[in-house]
């Protein structure tokens, strides 16, 4: 999955980070904002790492952009992600 995601298709994730506000999805996006780097090889883990960065940016974006009932869910999502680090 993370293959396709970061490799095949490098519109899917940042497609998905526009639907952040949908739970479904972010908890899809949580799911990979937990995966550990080490558990890849060496060039998919570096694309991870930078993933999980433009990732955390996109929902600080859309939390500050985004009208009340998108903004909780995504922020709710985000404290998840870093209460976890």
């Amino acid at each position: 999955m993370m293959t396709y995601l970061l490799v095949q298709n490098k519109d899917a994730l940042p497609g998905l980070m526009n639907h952040a506000y949908q739970h479904s999805i972010s908890d899809c996006l949580v799911k990979i904002m937990q995966l550990e780097e080490q558990n890849f090889s060496y060039d998919m883990s570096d694309m991870l790492a930078k993933k999980k960065v433009e990732m955390v940016s996109h929902m600080c974006h859309q939390i500050a952009s985004s009208e009340n009932d998108q903004c909780v869910t995504v922020a709710s999502q985000l404290l998840e992600v870093i209460e976890q680090v």
